[in-house]
C-alpha cells in the first residue's frame, strides 16, 4: 500500500467521492499516525498520499491539516526548513532557487545553509513514525537538527514567494507581472546605449510585432535579417549581464509597460527608447519618455538622440 500508488476503483480523485481499491490501514486522529501504547507508529508502514485521511465531513484536525487547510502538515513526514536556531539559517536571505544542481546532486547556491552538512536547515511537524507528542504543525523537537541524509520519515515541499512590481530579481528590476503573478518581464538596471542605431535603415526587415510577449522573437529576426554591427538588437542580444544572458530587445508594447513603471525601474532617460517593433524601410517606433508618446517616422539610424536602449528578460 505504501510503496505503490493509490488505486481508485471509484468516485472522482480528489473529492469526497473518491475511493481507492487499497486503502490505508489505522484509525485518523489528530496526526496521521498509529501511536502504540508507547507512543511509537507499529500501523502505518511509510508516507501516506496527502489528503489520505480527508473526506467530505472531516475537519482540520482530523485531516491532519494546517490552519489554512493545507494537507500533511503534521503527522507524515517531517518537513524541511531553514532554522532561525543556527547563524547559518539566519543568514539566509529568501534567495529562490535556480534548478541547477552541482556534480554532487545539490544546489549550487553560496546564499543557502550548507547543501552537505545541512547546518542551518530542521525539521517541523512530526511524521508518521514518531511519538504523538510530536504530531503538532508547529512542533520544534528537530528545528535546528542537521538532516543531511536521506530518511524515510522526512519529506518536504517546495514554495514560491510573491512577485512584486519594483522587486530586483532575476538580474535587473521586475517591471511586469502576468495574471498568475509568477511570472513577467525584468528590466535591466540600466540602459545598454544612451543611442544606438536600429539597423538596416533602408531595409524592410519584416515579421516583427508590436504585442507583449514578441520582444524575444522580434530581437532574433532582426539579427537574422540585419548584419550590421553594435546595432540595439544585437546589443540586447549578446548581453550578459549579472549572470543572465537571455536578455532581448522589448517590442513597442513591452517598453510601454516599462515606461508605465518607470518610476520603480529607475535610471529612464529624458530623451527617447527605441523597440524591437518595426514602422517600415525606414523606422521603427520610438517612445518619447518626457512625455509617453510615441511615433513611427523617426529614422533607424537613431536620430536627434531618441534613440536610447533598455534590454529585458522575461521569467
Amino acid at each position: 500500500v505504501y510503496t505503490t500508488a493509490y488505486t481508485f476503483s471509484g468516485g472522482t480523485a480528489g473529492t469526497a467521492s473518491e475511493v481507492v481499491s487499497n486503502p490505508a490501514t489505522g484509525t485518523a486522529g489528530n496526526a496521521n499516525c498509529g501511536p502504540s501504547a508507547t507512543g511509537n507508529s507499529k500501523n502505518i508502514g511509510g508516507p501516506l498520499r496527502v489528503g489520505s485521511f480527508s473526506t467530505g465531513t472531516s475537519d482540520r484536525i482530523i485531516s491532519g491539516a494546517t490552519c489554512y487547510g493545507i494537507m500533511e502538515m503534521s503527522g507524515n513526514v517531517w518537513e524541511y526548513l531553514v532554522t532561525a536556531g543556527k547563524a547559518e539559517g539566519r543568514a539566509f536571505s529568501g534567495t529562490h532557487g535556480n534548478g541547477v544542481l552541482t556534480t554532487g546532486d545539490e544546489a549550487d547556491l553560496t546564499t543557502w545553509p550548507n547543501t552537505s552538512s545541512a547546518v542551518g536547515t530542521g525539521a517541523r511537524g512530526g511524521n508518521f513514525y514518531d511519538p504523538v507528542a510530536w504530531m503538532g504543525v508547529s512542533n520544534r523537537d528537530r528545528a535546528a537538527q542537521n538532516l543531511n541524509a536521506r530518511y524515510m520519515s522526512v519529506g518536504g515541499r517546495g514554495v514560491r514567494r510573491a512577485f512584486t512590481i519594483g522587486q530586483s530579481f532575476g538580474g535587473g528590476i521586475i517591471f511586469y507581472l502576468d495574471a498568475t503573478g509568477q511570472h513577467g518581464l525584468i528590466a535591466a538596471p540600466s540602459d545598454q546605449r544612451s543611442c544606438a542605431q536600429w539597423g538596416c535603415p533602408v531595409t524592410f526587415i519584416g515579421g516583427t510585432s508590436t504585442l507583449p510577449g514578441t520582444g524575444k522573437a522580434n530581437t532574433t529576426i532582426i539579427v537574422n535579417g540585419c548584419n550590421e554591427a553594435d546595432i540595439a538588437a544585437k546589443i540586447c542580444n549578446d548581453l550578459e549581464l549579472n549572470g543572465y544572458d537571455d536578455w532581448f530587445f522589448p517590442s513597442k508594447d513591452e517598453l510601454d509597460l516599462m515606461y508605465q513603471q518607470k518610476t520603480v525601474v529607475g535610471g529612464f532617460s529624458e530623451s527617447g527608447y527605441i523597440c524591437s517593433s518595426e514602422a517600415d524601410q525606414w523606422s521603427a517606433w520610438t517612445l518619447y519618455t518626457f512625455d509617453g508618446t510615441w511615433n513611427n517616422y523617426l529614422g533607424k539610424i537613431g536620430e536627434w538622440g531618441y534613440c536610447a536602449v533598455r534590454a529585458v528578460r522575461a521569467f
